[in-house]
Formats: structure tokens, C-alpha cells, sequence
């Protein structure tokens, strides 16, 4: 139930900055720029505003992944529905900004990020999904049978 409602809050918060009219970085994007000039004074001198973008992008997208994986960790859906479910999301919401938001940019560099963030999240979250659950009846009598008797 928790990863259930951590799923439908984190696609409540993706959901605007999906679908914001304008791109969502321009209000960020002189401030960036800057960081990254900065980065490239001290060493990282490959360090470019898409590079963040693209970190961004990735990032934005592990949640999607690790909570999907989670939620279905009693269902053998976890092994391919949420990398499948990554590229999906990231295919319709590039679309929709290419055929609604005109001043939105849609780029295959977009999708790739979006759905490496998915499968990251998922390769992360796997190992904890394939873990039993044990039922609370299960748990009581794992209890009762180590507690030690007087």
C-alpha cells in the first residue's frame, strides 16, 4: 500500500513538469549555465547544459522504476513490466509535447535518458522485489517458534 500511494504522488509531481506549456529548465537555465561554466574552470571541461539535462531526465525517472518494481514484488510482472512501462511513459510523453506543446522540445536523447532513469530505478529495486513477502500469519508463527520457552 505505501509504494502504491509513493507511485501515485510521484506521478502527481512528473506529471507537471511533463506537460508544462514552455520548457520547464528556462526559469533554472542562466543558473545552470553558469554552474556548469564554473565545473569546466575547475577540471570537468566536457561538463555542457545538456549534460545536466540529460542527469536530470535520468533522474527524474529512477522513481518510476524502483516504486513500480516494489509494488509489484509479489507478481513476476516486476522482471519486464516497469522497463517496459519507462520506455512507454517516455514515448507518450514526447509525443504529446511534440503534437500539444509546441514549444516544448522532443529529442530521442530524451527518451533514452527517460527510460535508462526506469531501468536504473528497476535494476536497483529487483534484488529487494525478488524477497518474499510473508504473510502476517507467517510472521507471528516465525515468531512464536523463535522465542525461547521458560
Amino acid at each position: 500500500m505505501v509504494m502504491r500511494v509513493l507511485l501515485v504522488l510521484y506521478i502527481v509531481a512528473v506529471l507537471p513538469v511533463a506537460f508544462w506549456p514552455t520548457p520547464i529548465d528556462q526559469a533554472f537555465r542562466g543558473g545552470l549555465l553558469q554552474i556548469a561554466a564554473v565545473v569546466r574552470q575547475n577540471g570537468l571541461i566536457w561538463l555542457q547544459y545538456e549534460h545536466i539535462e540529460f542527469a536530470a531526465n535520468v533522474l527524474m525517472f529512477v522513481p518510476l522504476g524502483l516504486l513500480l518494481t516494489l509494488e509489484l514484488r509479489s507478481s513476476s510482472l516486476r522482471n519486464w513490466f516497469p522497463p517496459v512501462t519507462a520506455i512507454a511513459v517516455s514515448i507518450l510523453i514526447e509525443t504529446v509535447q511534440f503534437v500539444v506543446l509546441p514549444e516544448r522540445f522532443t529529442t530521442a536523447l530524451d527518451v533514452l535518458a527517460n527510460t535508462s532513469g526506469g531501468v536504473l530505478g528497476w535494476l536497483v529495486a529487483l534484488p529487494f522485489a525478488r524477497v518474499p513477502l510473508r504473510s502476517a500469519p507467517e510472521r507471528v508463527a516465525e515468531e512464536e517458534h523463535l522465542t525461547p520457552v521458560a
